[in-house]
């Protein structure tokens, strides 16, 4: 009886081990789904054809009328997702006034990096994605200038929205007498929310707008035609 007592012991305890592997095991897999569904989640939402042109009807001196152009670039790589992004006034498209890529990674809790890089030499001398082959002209991720400090912290809010900004003040800005900008971005399924703010040494607000974010919405969930 002893014996059999014994075995009947550890084979319970066996069966208690599996168990227990498996309900700690199911919750890592999917947090692991959840981090990849996010970071896709948000690409998604980034990418495409947005402008401001409601919002500068309603208030035309407070906001601009800017096209805003977020697409996916060297989709190859495994240490993206990489997005080629440019502003442009709505009578200068062809003269965008920032151009800028972005990388994008996932934190171990959960929060979306988007890391800021600029282009190297004058950001006008590179074709733009769907106006060339693709390649950008051939520029490559190692030629990119970071842009420390200036990276972008997304958190999901709930299933319709993410929220994100620049952590802390080291975002660096010479414009207008500025010595830090700060960004605040809000992603939705139909439209992103920018406000992006320079501010001077003694903290005070030097440009920027005042009144609330540029709220850029889709036309079209790619570049431009």
């Amino acid at each position: 009886m002893g014996r059999r007592t014994n075995r009947t012991l550890l084979v319970a305890s066996a069966m208690i081990l599996l168990a227990m592997a498996a309900c700690t095991s199911g919750p890592k897999v999917s947090r692991g789904k959840q981090k990849r569904k996010a970071i896709q989640t948000v690409k998604k939402w980034m990418v495409g054809t947005f402008n401001s042109h409601q919002q500068s009807k309603q208030a035309p001196g407070d906001f601009h009328d800017i096209r805003l152009v977020q697409v996916p670039i060297w989709e190859f790589r495994d240490d993206g997702p990489w997005l080629y992004v440019e502003q442009a006034h709505s009578d200068a498209l062809n003269k965008p006034y920032r151009q800028r890529v972005y990388q994008l990674s996932i934190q171990s809790d959960g929060r979306i990096d988007s890391q800021v890089f600029d282009l190297p030499g004058n950001p006008l001398d590179y074709t733009a994605p769907w106006r060339g082959d693709g390649s950008l002209g051939g520029l490559h991720p190692d030629s990119l200038v970071p842009r420390p400090g200036c990276t972008v912290v997304f958190k999901k809010v709930d299933g319709n929205t993410f929220k994100g900004g620049i952590e802390g003040t080291g975002c660096p800005s010479d414009l207008s007498g500025a010595t830090y900008l700060s960004s605040d971005v809000t992603l939705r399924s139909d439209r992103i929310l920018v406000w992006d703010r320079g501010y001077g040494p003694q903290g005070q607000q030097v440009w920027g707008s005042t009144s609330g974010p540029y709220i850029f919405r889709r036309t079209s969930s790619r570049g431009p035609e």
